[in-house]
């Protein structure tokens, strides 16, 4: 008889890729602009740059895109929020 581990926690859900990218492109837009702030959901921060922007050889610029996803921790206190 297998018995599980009394303190082992759930698993989180598996996600699809799909549906990221599918709310990704609505929240971009079709012409979306680089160093802008795109709000995704609750928490949750897209940021498009030129593809190997942080890399330390760039090279030259091929059209192809990245996207920075910026989480905000559950909890965040916005009294305790800086401006840089």
């Amino acid at each position: 008889m297998k018995e599980s581990a009394p303190m082992a926690t759930a698993q989180p859900v598996a996600r699809d890729r799909q549906p990221l990218l599918t709310q990704l492109r609505e929240a971009i837009g079709q012409r979306p602009k680089f160093d802008q702030c795109h709000g995704m959901a609750p928490g949750v921060f897209a940021i498009v740059k030129p593809f190997g922007v942080d890399l330390a050889s760039r090279g030259e610029p091929d059209g192809r895109l990245q996207v920075w996803l910026l989480i905000r921790p559950c909890g965040t206190d916005p009294s305790r929020s800086t401006r840089l």
